[in-house]
Order: structure tokens, then sequence, then C-alpha cells
């Protein structure tokens, strides 16, 4: 499994969904996390209020993982080794897809990039005060940045990014976490993709990032 690069994309904590089918079709679809735990195993673990659903998967079976980051999504197929109870599997990696996003903009660093959010229920409203985030890097599709709490994976944000740079814009949008990391010094790394974002502010970043890349090849 080394060509899969397995310790690469699953050597931090990783959030995942996870999609059982049976007969060609979706029979049951779960939120969970997953890390390495001896290539090419992963240990794959669900929230609790998913443990009936999980207990109820058997040995052999095979599981989908879907896995997002800023640019792409992976599909792995795995199947099922071992069940280490309280909503813990160990299973197998056997292959891959990657598709990748479309992107409009390169990533660039967000240090010039002030940045708030917010977390939303199902149905987009805030259901939690504005907090102050620490931006890593930004494209028009996704934003990773700095958190000093854990959230839980897929959560909805709602984000204000404050562009400083003329012409200087304030951008509210909203986001789903498509990947988050526990960092050494506690904080949480976490990347975000756009969902509903306005056009204009999505070419605004676009801009920005074009801006950031000449001064970047210009220093």
């Amino acid at each position: 499994m080394d060509q899969f690069g397995l310790l690469d994309l699953f050597s931090e904590l990783r959030q995942v969904k996870v999609i059982v089918s049976q007969a060609g079709a979706v029979k049951l679809t779960l939120n969970g996390s997953a890390i390495v735990k001896k290539k090419p195993y992963l240990e794959l673990t669900f929230p609790a209020e998913a443990w009936p659903e999980s207990q109820a998967l058997d040995q052999g079976s095979q599981l989908l993982l879907c896995l997002h980051t800023v640019d792409s999504v992976f599909f792995v197929n795995t199947t099922i080794a071992l069940s280490l109870g309280e909503g813990r599997l160990l299973v197998q990696a056997e292959d891959f897809v990657q598709e990748r996003y479309k992107r409009s903009a390169e990533r660039v660093q967000a240090e010039r990039i002030e940045l708030q959010y917010w977390h939303l229920d199902e149905q987009g409203r805030a259901v939690s005060e504005a907090k102050e985030a620490q931006p890593l890097d930004i494209s028009s599709m996704g934003i990773r940045m700095k958190l000093e709490q854990v959230v839980e994976p897929y959560q909805m944000l709602g984000l204000k990014i404050s562009i400083h740079e003329p012409p200087m814009a304030s951008i509210t949008c909203k986001a789903q976490i498509v990947r988050m990391g526990l960092k050494p010094d506690s904080s949480v790394e976490v990347a975000v993709h756009f969902q509903e974002i306005d056009e204009q502010d999505r070419q605004r970043i676009t801009e920005f990032c074009y801006g950031e890349n000449l001064d970047s090849e210009e220093s």
C-alpha cells in the first residue's frame, strides 16, 4: 500500500464520511474519524450517537470512506478487519480514487486577512457567538485556519473574511469543514470548503490570491 500514500493521508486524525452499501444501493451513511493504526490498517471511530448502527457492521463488510481535503475528495475502499468495541473498527484500506476540485485560483498565504467564524445549525442559523480564527491559507474554493477549540466533523460554519488590501472587502459566507487535525500545541487546524458565497465575493478572493502570487514572484 506504499503507492497509496496512506500515511500521508491519515497520519493525523481525519474526518470521514462512511458509506455502507448493499446490492449496489447505499444502506447506511455515518460520520466518523480515521487515523493510521499500522499500514494498511486504519482505526475508524464513530461518535457515541452512531455506536448502535456501527456495532451492526460485520467483520468482512466493505465500507467506502469519503475524505474531503481542500482541493480533492478521496474515495477509499476498505474492509472491516476487526471490531475494537465502543464505536471503533479496524479496517483494511484496499484502494482509492482521487477527484480534484476545479480551482479558479491557487492557494496563497493568508496572513493579511482577518477571519471570524461561528457555528450554524441545520437551517443555517447562527448558534454561537463569532470567534477569531487564525487564517493560514486561502483560495477561491476554501480556507485553512487555526482554531483554539475542537469542532464537529462536517460542521457548517458562518465566516466573515476581511480583506484589507485595496479594494477592501468584508465577505460573509457559509462553509463546511472538510478536514480537521489536532496539532502538538493543542490547537486545531481546520480546512473548510465554501458552500454558499456570492460570486462577486468569490471573485474578490480570486483577485486577492492573484495579487499575492504576483507579490511572491516579485520578491
